[in-house]
């Protein structure tokens, strides 16, 4: 690789390296994959509280960036998982086409970085996409940053983790945003936060978003307070949204009625998807295919596949194209499960199974026209 003389994969555009492995003084291993080519870059190493300040992880990831600075790549699209250092920020800010960012993670080792930090931060603000962890950040950089986000006048996707206290403070003093479409929310483990400051986050959602279209809400983990209520839901119902994703964001005892009244309050709803707790197939769908005049793709924690024959449904106005849900694994191998849920949903062309606690999505291929020929 290294005696070709150019890059590897002159033509490549997007690359994914996991530098847990790598010396800094080895970084020059992947420097033949470093095409002036690429637009899009994922770098991930593992983050380790006990580490120095002279991470080797970060080093090593600073190195290939400077590589890639050198070789001119027309980086778009970056995302950087590991120590978030003001030495990192500075150089990922250095890509002046850089439209979409992504810190999943974010762990600083001094706090003198922070003030370094958000001035790289500011430096820009042409991103379109923006992916951010605001763990571990200071109350006034928190608030700096949701200026920041302010200040992006082409921001239309904004995803942001961490702690609900930290996204809360954030947030809560912006002006309305007008360029976002897209907002994503996922609360960590990092703490368990008063019931109280959960209460309000989502409706503030929908006074600083006003043209929003797409949400998702995610709770990473069953012991943290459920973040939505129906009530909170409601803040949206004179808006234009049309995805919906709500993983387990929800209470469990009455998620059926739940799922039926925002469906009723957001009529406009495209996509729907809910994870965690349980719901009847057998109850919900057919009601679904009679008062969901929009919804084209759904997710469900269904109970199990089996539904009774939808013929019974007085008017199927729904235009369902894909059902996913965790009991759908082996669907295909029961006929009338099948014949019956396109009875409820004509249109329908793809079941799948879609579990996130499996770390996957696995599409089952059913032939939907050999069972409508049977009918």
């Amino acid at each position: 690789m290294l005696g070709s003389g150019g890059p590897l994969c002159p033509n490549l555009q997007e690359l994914r390296l996991n530098i847990d492995t790598l010396e800094v003084s080895d970084a020059h291993l992947v420097a033949s994959l470093l095409s002036p080519s690429l637009r899009s870059i994922t770098l991930y190493a593992s983050i380790n509280p006990l580490y120095e300040s002279n991470d080797t992880g970060e080093l090593t990831a600073c190195a290939i960036l400077d590589a890639l600075r050198f070789r001119n790549a027309n980086i778009s699209h970056l995302s950087y998982e590991g120590y978030t250092s003001s030495r990192i920020i500075a150089r990922i800010m250095d890509f002046s086409n850089l439209n979409s960012l992504s810190i999943p993670s974010c762990l600083t080792k001094t706090e003198k970085d922070y003030k370094t930090i958000i001035a790289s931060f500011l430096e820009t603000r042409s991103l379109t996409t923006l992916e951010i962890n605001l763990g571990g950040y200071p109350n006034d950089v928190l608030y700096q940053l949701g200026k920041w986000f302010e200040a992006l006048v082409s921001l239309t996707s904004l995803n942001l983790r961490g702690p609900l206290r930290s996204i809360h403070h954030c947030i809560r003093d912006l002006n309305p945003i007008t360029s976002i479409s897209s907002f994503g929310l996922s609360q960590d483990l990092t703490i368990h936060h008063p019931k109280g400051q959960t209460v309000h986050l989502v409706p503030l959602f929908a006074a600083i978003f006003p043209n929003l279209h797409t949400l998702h809400l995610e709770n990473n983990n069953d012991t943290l307070p459920k973040m939505v209520t129906l009530d909170d839901l409601m803040s949206f119902r004179q808006r234009p949204l049309q995805a919906l994703d709500l993983i387990n964001c929800l209470k469990s005892t009455k998620l059926a009625n739940d799922i039926v009244e925002i469906l009723r309050v957001l009529p406009t709803l495209e996509r729907l998807w809910i994870e965690g707790g349980k719901v009847s197939a057998r109850y919900i769908l057919p009601i679904i295919s009679s008062s969901a005049p929009s919804l084209q793709d759904l997710t469900l924690p269904l109970r199990s596949p089996g539904v009774s024959d939808g013929s019974a449904v007085n008017e199927v106005v729904c235009p369902l194209r894909c059902l996913s849900a965790p009991s759908f694994k082996n669907i295909a191998d029961t006929r009338s499960h099948v014949r019956n849920i396109i009875k409820l949903f004509p249109s329908l062309t793809t079941l799948s199974k879609r579990t996130r606690e499996e770390g996957e999505s696995v599409t089952v291929n059913v032939d939907m026209s050999r069972y409508r020929s049977e009918d």
